[in-house]
């Protein structure tokens, strides 16, 4: 699988969430849209060190940049969270028209 397809797969499952929820705001990780990740292993705070787990999945090494990405171009709104995804997560009016959504309160009269 490319970067591209990943990039595709990853942006479908979003636009249809926030088309959905829109205009609600939403806060959203991988697995909220159904995206593959891989074990993370246990967390020993006495050594503060990751035990076991798996390598990162493709949708975990791309999920960051291309919500991002969508951000920067401007067809959605929301900020990364200092934790774990991204919040208040929205569709802009240019999401919107990529979309094909168009609120009649939003067209010409």
């Amino acid at each position: 699988m490319t970067n591209l397809d990943t990039f595709e797969r990853i942006s479908e499952k979003l636009f249809a969430h926030l088309a959905e929820q829109f205009p609600a705001p939403s806060s959203l990780t991988l697995s909220d849209l159904g995206l593959d990740e891989s074990n993370k292993g246990t967390w020993d705070p006495v050594t503060e060190t990751r035990q076991g787990g798996d390598a990162a999945t493709d949708d975990e090494n791309n999920f960051d940049p291309v919500v991002t990405w969508l951000i920067d171009e401007g067809y959605i709104r929301g900020s990364k969270s200092k934790i774990a995804g991204f919040y208040g997560l929205v569709l802009t009016s240019k999401g919107l028209d990529l979309m094909g959504i168009k609120p009649k309160c939003l067209s010409p009269r």
